[in-house]
């Protein structure tokens, strides 16, 4: 029997109408939309501990009231989250146990150690992942955290990675997983392993490294050089892993990068792009501001996807150099999945932002006529990207249909009902499984409300 290379599954059995699907399967990975901690089957937020089972409560509880009542919303919010997961894995057979990547998006980064601990109380032995504060003013107050994964079928082959050098960087996550044909690498920041303190001073990277900072452009004020040194140092990072995966670097598929820096400040050429093509690879690349990251005073946190040589799947790329810079590329496929980078509402040949309706060149500028209400911008900058993500899916012979997950990053999440419209004409009435990322700014343009990123089954 042939069996689907797409599958979408619910959390709920239920003849009900979707609006999302909340996980997918592409070929050997099963890929969820967020996880809230919402009870599907009571139709609730949790929001104490109270409205856990007990033996979840005993799990949870220290038995010391102080520490309990702080943080009783985070572990009740964290392990309810979690529970969805664990439905959401076992709607394909799977488990905790075959996770792969785990991506944790905190309202407060003061948070992580409670999370932390949920997370290894319930998940046990935690595979690569990351955890960022990702929030704004448009963000609910009452939502702490959500959490998304991927994981591969319980017939396929995970392995977490350590490298002793290396591991305290991530921990207590792996350092790595190999989850099929593909690597996924922990979120790193640019730390001396041996001490865990950042390095600001280009003087302290490692040689190799080094060298790729004569990419960069621009004078190198003090400010630009620290953020440069933990980029080159993070780089050095996913160097080592690579070198012990046996994996060529031009094998890399996605990097993902967040930075304590606004983009503005990084614009002349001190960001990601120079350093990249230095590295003689083109992938994927998605860059975001965020309030706070793991490490404290770190600049920039980032992690890689990486193909391995003797993948059944090879990485391929089909399509030219993205038109916002030529070190990267705006999707490639490897291992049974294609990465798309963060796509953003800017008409790069033109060289002006998607403003609005009057901004589009066909016949979708006439979003608004006849409708007696203020034009919401996100609708003619999510018509925008999907058209140009509908091209790039096409170079690869794929379709919206093929969506196995899509990453929103939004500046006001209350868009989403309006983006959620115009996506529907795109994916059609039920949306893949979707993660929606609460951020301050996106990575190049002022005025974009939102960044879109997909990731689908390749073809067979």
């Amino acid at each position: 029997m042939t069996i689907e290379r797409l599958q979408y599954r619910s959390l709920r059995s239920s003849n009900t109408p979707l609006l999302t699907h909340h996980v997918g399967r592409a070929h050997d990975f099963i890929l969820t939309g967020s996880m809230t901690p919402h009870d599907p089957d009571r139709g609730i937020l949790i929001s104490s501990m109270k409205a856990l089972p007990e033996e979840a409560r005993s799990q949870l509880q220290s038995g010391i009231y102080f520490v309990d009542s702080q943080l009783d919303r985070i572990k009740a919010q964290t392990w309810q989250a979690l529970k969805n997961l664990s439905g959401a894995l076992a709607a394909f057979d799977t488990s905790f146990d075959k996770l792969v990547h785990l991506r944790v998006f905190l309202r407060d980064i003061r948070d992580e150690p409670a999370v932390l601990d949920v997370l290894q109380r319930v998940v046990g032995e935690l595979p690569s992942g990351e955890i960022v504060e990702a929030w704004n003013p448009g963000a609910p107050t009452d939502i702490d955290l959500q959490i998304d994964a991927i994981a591969v079928l319980s017939n396929v082959a995970r392995t977490n990675i350590r490298i002793a050098a290396l591991d305290t960087l991530a921990a207590p996550f792996a350092l790595a997983t190999r989850g099929g044909d593909l690597l996924f690498s922990s979120c790193l920041p640019g730390a001396d392993p041996k001490g865990d303190a950042l390095l600001n001073r280009l003087a302290d990277v490692a040689p190799e490294e080094r060298a790729l900072a004569k990419g960069a452009v621009g004078p190198m004020t003090r400010r630009v050089e620290a953020y440069v040194a933990q980029q080159l140092t993070l780089w050095h990072h996913f160097h080592t892993l690579l070198a012990d995966q046996k994996i060529p670097r031009t094998n890399l598929l996605l990097n993902f990068m967040w930075v304590r820096r606004s983009m503005r400040e990084m614009a002349d050429g001190y960001t990601n792009r120079h350093l990249l093509r230095a590295t003689g690879s083109k992938h994927c690349l998605t860059t975001f501001p965020t309030a706070n990251l793991r490490y404290p005073d770190a600049l920039v946190e980032g992690r890689i996807v990486a193909v391995y040589p003797d993948a059944k799947r090879p990485k391929e790329i089909k399509i030219a150099d993205h038109g916002m810079s030529g070190a990267y590329v705006g999707a490639v496929q490897g291992g049974g999945l294609i990465f798309t980078a963060g796509e953003v509402p800017v008409h790069t040949e033109a060289g002006y932002p998607i403003r609005g309706a009057a901004d589009l060149e066909d016949d979708t500028r006439r979003l608004n006529f006849g409708r007696y209400h203020a034009e919401a911008p996100i609708m003619a900058q999510v018509d925008f990207v999907l058209k140009k993500l509908k091209a790039t899916l096409a170079s690869y012979g794929v379709t919206f249909a093929d969506v196995a997950q899509q990453t929103l990053y939004l500046t006001n999440p209350d868009d989403y009902p309006a983006l959620e419209r115009i996506a529907s004409l795109y994916f059609g009435p039920t949306l893949p499984p979707t993660t929606i990322v609460p951020i301050h700014r996106p990575s190049n343009s002022p005025e974009a409300r939102l960044e879109y990123e997909v990731t689908l089954a390749s073809p067979d």
